[in-house]
């Protein structure tokens, strides 16, 4: 390939490279933080992980009531988009509250014995910064939307580098537990965030007449993808509190590291999601089933070879890097590659579930939902008692490959039906 041809092929693609780039940026920082951790209080690496599952539970519910229907339908307040931004942010503020009573209730009640008690430490610490670590998604979708991906690239640089420089002088230090982490991750998001909003912000504008109008709009296709989220993501967010029954602290612990390093592809994941959901929006809305059918496909392969590359090499040398957190997390490779596989299936289930979104078809993504917590739960119940890390493992992957089976089996029979009437 010359020079020119390369040169061209990275200008038709910058945006999603830099999409790929940015979540490899928030991908290393979350696996050295969980290296960090591992090494220095390995004890408390469970701890963490726990608390990290809060925390991606409550974005979950952010992300289908405010970030999603924002890319959806900000291309319909061209005219008054300062008030529409305005409308979501205050929906951003109730779900901010709900997200603090909800860790209340977890701390009174770890408190009381009736959860891990080792968790009040780490909770305390989310009740006052869960607000900068929500807040720091909505920022990061804002940018993704108006394909403002050099900007999501420097606030995630400039995070990373304060967290894991904190991590670092905190293990040096003797100070590195779950709590300290996350009282590092939290405060890097709230410095980050206030110096981009007062240097780039977007205009906001708050006009109380349109609050209803607005929260209607999000909610008439939010109402079905909350619903998915609380039914789909309830089984994957539960395991490690199941498992800490289980196998305790230590054997979360493990699954943690493991589930660290397969987080890898997350930087493929979740970064080509950010690029993919505005991108199939904008070609629904332009060429109609037949050029959504086209990206979908084209994007399956591009998982497939790239998640796939990775798939392999975690089921070669998954159990030397498991080795980077220490000596204590030897004998993980069945596991490192059980979960890999689990990833290309969650690849196949993202590319499906954005081409579900800009159809609309958000009540029968709420379908597949409830079955597959059905049957995520089930297998939990059955397996994670008597099997304990490796119970959790298997789950894991039937979650996955079940999620993605039924999504794209859904997906393919509104497509056909699209593409034969258009």
């Amino acid at each position: 390939m010359g020079a020119r041809s390369l040169k061209r092929l990275l200008e038709d693609h910058k945006d999603a490279i830099l999409c790929v780039i940015d979540q490899g940026v928030v991908s290393a920082a979350g696996l050295l933080t969980s290296v960090l951790i591992g090494r220095h209080a390995p004890e408390e690496l469970g701890v963490y992980y726990i608390a990290l599952s809060i925390v991606l539970f409550v974005r979950g519910f952010q992300q289908q009531m405010i970030a999603v229907p924002y890319t959806i339908f900000h291309h319909h307040h061209k005219e008054s988009l300062p008030g529409y931004r305005g409308s979501c942010l205050t929906q951003q503020f109730g779900l901010v509250g709900i997200a603090l009573v909800f860790l209340i209730g977890l701390i009174v009640a770890s408190s009381l014995g009736w959860l891990e008690t080792a968790m009040v430490s780490p909770l305390l610490v989310l009740l006052f910064l869960m607000p900068a670590l929500l807040m720091r998604e909505v920022v990061r979708q804002y940018c993704f939307t108006h394909q403002e991906n050099i900007g999501v690239l420097s606030i995630d640089s400039v995070i990373s580098i304060i967290q894991i420089c904190g991590l670092l002088a905190l293990g040096y230090l003797g100070y590195l537990s779950g709590a300290s982490a996350w009282a590092v991750i939290g405060l890097a998001c709230f410095v980050t965030l206030c110096v981009w909003y007062f240097r780039t912000g977007p205009k906001i504008q708050f006009d109380r007449k349109r609050q209803l109008s607005d929260w209607n709009l999000n909610w008439s296709f939010g109402k079905w993808a909350v619903g998915g989220q609380l039914i789909g993501s309830l089984p994957t967010q539960i395991l490690p509190w199941l498992l800490v029954t289980a196998a305790g602290t230590a054997g979360t612990g493990l699954f943690a590291a493991a589930m660290s390093l397969v987080g890898i592809a997350n930087i493929f994941n979740t970064g080509m999601a950010n690029f993919l959901t505005p991108k199939a929006s904008q070609v629904y809305v332009d060429e109609g089933a037949h050029g959504l059918r086209r990206v979908i496909f084209r994007m399956a392969l591009l998982f497939l070879v790239a998640v796939g590359s990775f798939v392999g090499l975690m089921a070669v040398f998954g159990g030397q890097i498991a080795l980077i957190f220490g000596s204590k997390y030897a004998g993980l490779h069945l596991a490192i590659s059980i979960l890999a596989v689990g990833k290309l299936f969650e690849g196949f289930a993202i590319v499906a579930s954005n081409g579900l979104f800009v159809m609309e078809r958000i009540r029968e993504n709420f379908y597949v939902d409830a079955i597959l917590m059905v049957v995520t739960i089930t297998v939990a119940i059955l397996l994670i008692p008597t099997f304990g890390l490796m119970g959790a493992v298997w789950t894991s992957l039937v979650g996955a490959a079940t999620g993605a089976i039924l999504r794209f089996a859904v997906l393919l029979v509104f497509l056909n039906r699209e593409t034969r009437s258009e």
